[in-house]
């Protein structure tokens, strides 16, 4: 399943619609979900505008902006992982110092990849990364494509605050090259809204 958009709102409500009307119901370890196994989100921005938070959306600014921060913030901050931990810190190596080295010495690499995932300890521990990989490159020109893999993928209550905190880092990532921020791809082998959230996304 693809969903394709020039503005986050309407990606957002585009999965949500795929995973509503296409989605299988699934007993998971967190609750009842609708889910899709396999989806692709492509934004392309082309506004100011295009990451504007939803009206509807769920999560207020400063949850999503919180978020956005922890992205790119190596302290843990007392949670069991955070993201920017992972990436900038928790395998000894500020991977995305590394994705800004990688992509000037060779701009057109396909080697700028970052990863969340730990096998020694998240094939046993309960609380472990959806995010697992991202995957810098070059779109051929001046551009900056980001490509995000999930391993799992709320989309009903953070497909939007992923995506802007992945701008972000793409964002950090492509002024320290000079190069200009394009689309966003994530990936997500499983994607799904909750039973419970699903009464409140009534597009």
């Amino acid at each position: 399943m693809v969903v394709r958009a020039k503005r986050l709102d309407v990606l957002w409500k585009r999965a949500v619609m795929e995973v509503k009307v296409k989605g299988e119901r699934v007993e998971r370890e967190r609750g009842p979900v609708k889910e899709l196994r396999g989806l692709i989100a492509h934004l392309e921005p082309r506004d100011e505008d295009a990451f504007d938070l939803p009206e509807e959306y769920p999560l207020d600014e400063g949850a999503v902006r919180e978020y956005e921060d922890q992205l790119l913030d190596p302290d843990r901050g007392g949670f069991e992982y955070t993201y920017g931990n992972r990436i900038r810190e928790y395998f000894g190596v500020d991977q995305l110092e590394g994705l800004v080295e990688r992509l000037k010495e060779a701009p057109e690499t396909r080697r700028a990849v970052a990863v969340t995932w730990d096998p020694k300890r998240d094939g046993k521990a309960e609380e472990v990364p959806c995010l697992v990989a991202v995957h810098l490159q070059s779109d051929g020109d001046d551009g900056l494509e980001l490509h995000a893999f999930y391993r799992s993928w709320d989309v009903g209550k953070a497909l939007v605050a992923n995506v802007i905190a992945l701008r972000r880092l793409q964002e950090e990532v492509a002024g320290e090259i000079g190069a200009e921020p394009t689309t966003v791809t994530v990936y997500a082998s499983n994607a799904h809204v909750y039973l419970e959230d699903l009464k409140d996304l009534k597009w």
